[in-house]
């Protein structure tokens, strides 16, 4: 059982549990794609191979051609896809009572999107970040020989980017962490990055804070521009300092 398999791996001074998932858990969700094969009916064949593509999470055929067959089917097999709501919210009130009862900091780290990017699971109620054992982040980041989609696909995820509610006391939001290109020039969509990148993570141990950096690579291919996502340890209390 997955659950025991996890307590059987903490030990008494564990801070953080980093989960690695195939595919973002915390990621724009794909109902306007769903919507509008509903409106579609039958005009895509459910036998070809597309259709099958499509059938798993009912997107439509208009962005096959901004998406490309690999992209599509990397997205409708995501968390994202409405036919694993429940799945993952199962999965996911599981890792909240472990961070609850043992006090560690969960956070995801996924990718097969083509993109970098992050998210984060939060509490509902007004409390600070530091003690809501809710709040958990997801950090995105596709393999660098992942080619990027094209700038409609990410101004579509976009659009899809809003507040969802898990459950009644959990909410979810993807996070902008790009304020800025590659290059330097201001960004208008600053959640998701449709660039090459490669995810690390250092851990500062006198913080017990986890450093995950996204090297995205440049617009000439040559080195990449660092982004940093900081996580923090799960507190019981607020500490002084961040009163």
């Amino acid at each position: 059982m997955l659950e025991k398999e996890i307590k059987d791996q903490l030990l008494p001074s564990t801070k953080h549990l980093v989960v690695v998932l195939g595919t973002p858990i915390v990621y724009p969700a794909l109902t306007l794609f769903e919507d509008a094969l509903e409106k579609l009916g039958d005009k895509l064949s459910r036998g070809s191979a597309i259709g099958k593509i499509f059938g798993k999470c009912k997107a439509f055929e208009n962005v096959l051609g901004q998406f490309g067959p690999e992209l599509l089917d990397d997205l409708v097999d995501s968390w994202a896809c409405t036919v694993h709501t429940e799945e993952k919210k199962k999965f996911v009130e599981m890792l909240q009572a472990i961070a609850a009862q043992y006090t560690v900091r969960v956070t995801f780290v996924g990718g097969d999107v083509h993109v970098g990017g992050a998210g984060r699971f939060f509490g509902t109620e007004k409390v600070d970040r530091l003690i809501d054992p809710y709040y958990m982040v997801q950090v995105v980041s596709s393999a660098i020989v992942n080619a990027p989609p094209p700038s409609a696909v990410i101004s579509a995820l976009h659009s899809s980017s809003k507040t969802y509610e898990l459950n009644e006391y959990t909410s979810e939001k993807m996070t902008k962490i790009f304020p800025e290109d590659v290059d330097g020039s201001p960004l208008e969509n600053q959640k998701l990055l449709n660039r090459r990148n490669w995810c690390s993570v250092r851990e500062s141990e006198a913080l017990e804070q986890l450093k995950f950096t996204l090297h995205v690579e440049n617009v000439d291919h040559v080195g990449a521009k660092k982004y940093l996502i900081l996580v923090n340890k799960l507190h019981t209390t607020v500490p002084a300092q961040a009163v």
